[in-house]
């Protein structure tokens, strides 16, 4: 998803130092937050999304 299966061998989302990460919650769901080169990710089970996509939220 963030391109580490095209990274040379070693290089991981653990290894990376431009990279921080947390689980947590998002909206009550279980998510990861990741943050990469200073963009920030929240990542969410397919299940959970669809069901924010149709709240609209």
């Amino acid at each position: 998803m963030l391109g580490y299966d095209q990274c040379p061998p070693g290089l991981r989302l653990d290894t990376d130092f431009a990279v921080s990460f947390h689980k947590s919650h998002f909206k009550g769901r279980p998510c990861y937050y990741i943050v990469h080169s200073a963009i920030e990710y929240v990542f969410v089970s397919p299940e959970h999304r669809a069901e924010r996509m149709a709240e609209g939220t």
